[in-house]
């Protein structure tokens, strides 16, 4: 379910930053990469030689201070809007490398990227010393010295309203709140924040962001943050721009609103090398809430609760959801979604498990209002309760490559997934999942390959839901071979189709590779079956929108099938073997 929104009439969140954003003000700015100086950072405000690299055209022809306006800026002769593309793209130093995009780019690019502060750090080590250097709008550069037990109750958290960017290196250290509902940390101007290598606990606030809350963007790196509450988004961190998060811990906190740790507006939320866990919202997002884009690499997000929609991750109005080489698990949703849940957007998952997740709506770990892309993945466990989807529910088109989909719960229509467009399958095995109509696959049109469907989980779960035996229920089936199902519900009949009791799968088992599989065990009917000229097939999906944001990370789906979901390669004995495991050769 949406839920309200914190009021933008307050004086620290006034509509017009929205506007503003909106118009083109962005946060972060660029240090220079030319080869007489790459290893110099920038002062703040950074001058018009250092704002971006050799190319650059700047807005208005004017020097960026303190942060910098929509321009463009060309690395190695490609187009990025700012150091985020870069990062993504692969940064190196301050630039891109000529090599393409890289999805493990070092993530501590971002501060060479930002920049050092010219003038020595001020020195904090107790309440009044913090408080006077975050409050001074020229101050560029904050060190802890000691840890801060926030104890000046009538005065509140420390206000800052400075268009400079601030980094504020805790050195280990903690600011605690000790005060009820009070926020530790306010940023009203639009400047970055570089917050790091620190624990930020025990704040509260009536409105957002308990731990910060902020009109600009926010970088947290090498950070604990626990243990806030805020009665708005963002139980710990609220940004009207963007979030960016990277090898921290958010464990603990709690929203009244949506983003049970993290909220961020139209900029979005991205997640590097972290973990999410026992976080809580009365909105919506567990986790994680954006009205933008939700990106999640390398993290762990799992064991979060909402009493709304998305366990973990939720994505407000056309905001989509990217989760590459992560764990989504153990998260809960009153709503749908027990995993990610998006209101209009795309969600995405590559190399990434969604386990043990559950809904009491459709889609026990994926609600999607638009198209799913799901590759080299294994959604296992979920549990959608009282609704279809146990697995996967997607209002538009949804298509798995190389994945694994077993052991889902629905007590509507599909067990394993639901789509209520196309369900393209290729090198997938859904099987033993569980629902009362259509155990394993429900939807409107079924497009197959080397697949994998069946048989249903019949034995008791313990749920509400009477399981059914028949594997299908879909409009029209489209075969492109070499398919092995349990029955004949699915109605596949192309080259190479077999209808056979059982494929002779192991159990789901750590395997190598990502996640947990299902091998194929001796005397197994998928090993070889598909002849080696079939093998390298093109996915289904390459006509709709939501792949084309893959290629920044160096993904390209619409690439021939050559790996099975752990990166095994499919050219093994005599032919390929169906489903999404490819089982090795013993060499003597």
């Amino acid at each position: 379910m949406r839920k309200r929104k914190p009021e933008e009439n307050e004086n620290h969140i006034p509509r017009l930053i929205v506007l503003c954003s909106v118009l083109g003000m962005l946060t972060m700015f660029l240090t220079s990469t030319s080869a007489a100086n790459t290893t110099n950072h920038a002062e703040w405000p950074i001058s018009e030689a250092a704002a971006c690299s050799e190319g650059t055209q700047l807005q208005d022809g004017n020097a960026f201070s303190g942060e910098r306006e929509t321009s463009t800026c060309y690395y190695a002769g490609r187009l990025v809007s700012d150091f985020h593309a870069c990062l993504r793209a692969g940064g190196e130093e301050a630039g891109c490398r000529d090599d393409g995009p890289s999805l493990h780019a070092d993530t501590a690019n971002i501060e060479r990227e930002i920049g050092s502060p010219s003038a020595a750090p001020a020195l904090a080590g107790t309440e009044s010393e913090l408080r006077a250097a975050w409050a001074d709008p020229l101050q560029t550069s904050i060190e802890l010295t000691a840890d801060i037990f926030m104890q000046s109750c009538k005065s509140g958290g420390p206000i800052r309203d400075s268009l400079r960017p601030l980094m504020l290196n805790g050195g280990g250290h903690t600011i605690r709140m000790t005060c009820f509902e009070k926020r530790l940390l306010r940023q009203d101007g639009t400047g970055l924040l570089l917050i790091k290598n620190i624990t930020l606990t025990r704040g509260g606030n009536d409105g957002p962001g308990a731990a910060v809350a902020t009109r600009g963007e926010i970088v947290v790196m090498d950070s604990v943050v626990h243990e806030n509450l805020a009665e708005e988004p963002g139980g710990a961190i609220f940004s009207q721009r963007r979030a960016t998060i990277i090898r921290s811990i958010f464990t603990g906190n709690f929203a009244w609103d949506d983003g049970g740790a993290v909220y961020a507006r139209r900029g979005g939320v991205e997640i590097f090398d972290s973990i999410f866990s026992n976080n809580l919202v009365d909105g919506s997002g567990g986790a994680i809430g954006s009205t933008g884009d939700i990106l999640v690499v390398r993290s762990h997000v799992d064991g979060n609760t909402t009493d709304g929609d998305g366990g973990a991750l939720y994505a407000d109005e056309d905001g989509d959801v990217t989760v590459i080489d992560s764990t989504v698990d153990g998260n809960t949703a009153d709503g749908p979604g027990g995993a990610i849940y998006t209101l209009e957007g795309d969600v995405t998952v590559v190399n990434s498990t969604l386990n043990g997740n559950r809904a009491d709506d459709r889609g026990g770990a994926i609600s999607g209002e638009a198209d799913v892309i799901v590759i080299n993945s294994t959604i296992a466990r979920n549990a959608a309760v009282a609704h279809v989807g146990g697995g996967i529910w997607a209002r538009s088109d949804l298509f798995v490559t190389n994945s694994t989909i077993s052991n889902n719960y629905a007590e509507g229509q599909g067990g394993g997934v639901q789509a209520a467009g196309t369900i393209g399958l290729v090198y997938t095995s859904v099987l033993d999942n569980v629902a009362p109509v259509a155990a394993n696959v429900g939807g409107t049109h079924l497009k197959v390959f080397g697949s994998v469907i069946g048989p249903a989980r019949m034995d008791p779960t313990g749920g509400q839901a009477q399981p059914t035996g028949a594997n299908c229920r879909v409009g029209v089936s489209t075969s492109f071979g070499y398919n092995i199902v349990s029955e004949t519900s699915c109605r596949l009949d192309g080259p190479g189709d077999v209808v056979l009791g059982s494929p002779k799968l192991g159990e789901l088992f750590e395997n190598g590779g990502f996640g947990e599989t299902r091998l194929p065990q001796p005397g197994s009917p998928t090993l070889d079956r598909i002849p080696l000229s079939s093998c390298e097939v093109v996915p289904f999906g390459e006509a709709f929108e939501g792949e084309q944001h893959l290629a920044q990370f160096g993904i390209d789906i619409l690439l021939p099938v050559a790996n099975d979901q752990r990166g095994v390669s499919r050219s093994h004995g005599g032919g390929c073997d169906v489903g999404a495991v490819e089982l090795e050769v013993s060499v003597p």
